[in-house]
């Protein structure tokens, strides 16, 4: 048996122990939740709730969750500050935004966070492998994909000169953003066009003034206004006919041209084993982030049919999955 397996089942046995004693004790567990996302049921909480009621702990029972869902980068200062006061065995965070509220409230409680582009740009680990301090979780590493992004919508529309690009002035990750997009835009000699969202309702006047420029192509950024409201990026670019890369397979499911990037879902569940291991004892300090292992890579040929667009056989080969 390899080492990495016999450890494997070593933390499953322990995992194991801890929900059985945790179970027979009869202790209740709580939990900060703070996220971008408006809706306690949205899927990426809804996946995570699921993995930790899969590994024994359910709301109502042996565990109490107080959601603070803030879609206002303004109001996340003070969100941050009630949950940490509230003292949870441990706070969750969803998103950089979230991240740095919780982790600039300079609580000693642990903090797990997942979906956060660049843990260590934002400032909230030393590093992956020992992310020290009390904070540690799931990173998506999407400020990485920038330039793949733009290299993917290329291939898809290469006549398309003019991409427009959806920015969060605020977003810590903001000015990493701009560079990563920028560098790669160069190298293929196309001009970007940036709009700007600081919350969900900024998103409908976001879509006009990119209708206003006549952008040729366009990226939905990995911003939770977006997600908010992707329905209205979704139909806008269907309306338009203008070519959309997206971050989430769920957009490309719902309707969306493309998406490229992680699955949320798997990495809500894994944000959720962080938080058992460490109501089990770890040391959020020693736990690794751990980082996207597998990058989803969608095509949506009911749209592409739609707007106009013929995927490039070498593209379609490529592709995770092709939604017909």
């Amino acid at each position: 048996m390899r080492r990495r397996e016999v450890i494997a089942l070593l933390g499953s046995a322990a995992a194991w122990s801890f929900e059985a004693s945790a179970q027979q004790s009869g202790k209740e567990y709580r939990l900060g939740i703070l996220t971008g996302q408006l809706r306690s049921d949205d899927q990426d909480t809804v996946a995570f709730l699921d993995e930790l009621r899969r590994s024994g702990f359910e709301e109502g029972r042996n565990l109490r969750v107080d959601y603070r869902g803030i879609h206002n980068p303004d109001q996340l200062k003070s969100a941050a500050a009630e949950l940490a006061a509230s003292r949870p065995d441990v706070l969750v965070s969803f998103g950089s935004l979230a991240t740095v509220a919780l982790k600039a409230t300079g609580t000693k409680l642990p903090i797990v966070f997942g979906q956060v582009g660049d843990p260590i740009a934002i400032g909230v680990v030393e590093s992956l492998p020992r992310p020290g301090g009390n904070v540690t979780g799931v990173t998506n590493l999407l400020v990485d994909l920038a330039a793949k992004q733009i290299q993917l919508l290329h291939e898809v529309v290469p006549r398309a000169s003019k991409i427009g690009v959806v920015t969060q002035p605020g977003h810590p990750l903001d000015k990493a953003w701009h560079e990563q997009y920028r560098v790669a835009a160069a190298k293929l000699g196309l001009n970007l066009v940036y709009f700007p969202v600081r919350e969900p309702g900024d998103v409908p006047a976001m879509l006009d003034e990119a209708q206003t420029a006549k952008v040729e192509a366009l990226i939905s950024s990995p911003l939770f206004p977006l997600w908010v409201r992707r329905r209205e990026v979704i139909n806008f670019s269907a309306h338009h006919r203008v070519p959309t890369l997206y971050n989430w397979m769920q957009e490309a499911r719902e309707g969306g041209l493309m998406s490229y990037g992680p699955d949320p879902l798997f990495h809500a569940r894994r944000t959720a084993n962080y938080v058992i291991k460490v109501l089990a004892g770890a040391d959020p300090g020693t736990l690794p982030v751990e980082q996207p292992t597998k990058l989803l890579f969608i095509l949506n040929l009911r749209t592409a049919r739609t707007i106009g667009v013929e995927f490039p056989p070498t593209l379609l080969a490529r592709a995770d999955e092709v939604i017909e």
